[in-house]
């Protein structure tokens, strides 16, 4: 497996398996070390490097389960005194619950509003909330690897396979997930982030064998030929593109309106 993402999701799929198999955990904090290994392995491909931290102190909004720093945030492997995690908190759950019915908690709101980003997961389920341009919460980006924990816990039995089919996309999506709190300050993050959603859009079409395309750098980009772009092929995934923009999103039958504080 020569993808850097696929690498990183592969590893934390067989942890995952590895630690379940001992049958002696809990459903939720067994499972730390393995999201802060993801977390951490993700956050070395950015720049600046972006670093997960496992059990923050409670500094007035309770305690979130992972706080996500830069590197020139942190001195002798420990966040500065009084500083914020800059790129946002984590509340993670065990694989049984729903994050979306988590996201619309009190304690997640108290995060927000601390924090004004919340990465909310049931290691299955990921969920961005950050602001919108008035300043309220507003849900940015999901991710689901599967809809059941049944499904999951079949999906990670099986780590290098899996990566194949989900890891590109899933990292991607990690690496926005690590910078939404940045992502439009500045001219050159604007282009990474679209060049992060384009390369997931071209990784869909091309494993759906609509259009062939190369890749012959881990982390460079997709390649066409001019002419794949004229066929009839190229003009369905154009149709489907536009298509999909008018169909809203649907979100979880257990889920209630937000009804956070801006204050």
């Amino acid at each position: 497996m020569s993808d850097k993402l696929e690498q990183i999701v592969a590893a934390y799929f067989a942890d995952l398996r590895d630690k379940r198999g001992l049958g002696a955990g809990t459903p939720e904090r067994s499972y730390y070390p393995s999201v802060a290994k993801l977390l951490d392995a993700v956050g070395e491909q950015l720049r600046p490097r972006v670093l997960c931290l496992s059990d923050l102190a409670n500094t007035g909004a309770g305690q979130p389960d992972f706080g996500l720093y830069v590197a020139n945030q942190v001195q002798k492997g420990e966040p500065r005194k009084g500083q914020s995690p800059e790129r946002g908190v984590i509340e993670m759950k065990g694989v049984k619950d729903d994050a979306w019915v988590t996201a619309d908690t009190k304690q997640v709101s108290k995060y927000w509003g601390a924090y004004r980003l919340v990465i909310v997961t049931n290691l299955r389920d990921f969920l961005i909330l950050g602001e919108d341009a008035n300043g309220r919460v507003a849900r940015l980006e999901t991710f689901r690897l599967a809809k059941t924990e049944a499904e999951f816990w079949e999906m990670v039995a099986t780590p290098q396979n899996t990566a194949k089919q989900v890891g590109r996309a899933f990292g991607e999506y990690l690496r926005r997930a690590l910078t939404q709190s940045v992502a439009l300050r500045e001219p050159k993050d604007v282009a990474w982030f679209i060049a992060s959603y384009a390369r997931d859009a071209l990784q869909r079409v091309e494993d759906a064998g609509e259009l062939p395309a190369e890749h012959p750098l881990s982390d460079g980009p997709w390649l066409l030929r001019r002419q794949e772009l004229l066929t009839e092929s190229a003009q369905r995934v154009k149709r489907r593109a536009h298509q999909a923009r008018r169909r809203p999103a649907i979100p979880s039958e257990n889920q209630n309106d937000f009804q956070f504080s801006s204050t």
